[in-house]
């Protein structure tokens, strides 16, 4: 059961809470991680090397 004490301070949050401010804040901070990410994204992405068509083995090996 919920104190009358600590369900005026939900109602208060609730009231107090914007979605789409929370949104917009989400996508800024999305944004400057997607940012920070990058150069390191791109250097991993530069070292891996693709097998080419022919390289694969014929028979597909599963782990189980």
């Amino acid at each position: 059961m919920i104190t009358a004490g600590k369900a005026g301070e939900l109602a208060a949050l609730f009231e107090d809470t914007n979605p789409a401010d929370l949104t917009r804040k989400f996508t800024v901070i999305q944004t400057r991680l997607i940012a920070l990410a990058k150069d390191k994204t791109g250097a991993v992405t530069a070292s891996v090397s693709r097998a080419k068509i022919g390289e694969a083995p014929d028979q597909l090996l599963r782990a189980s």
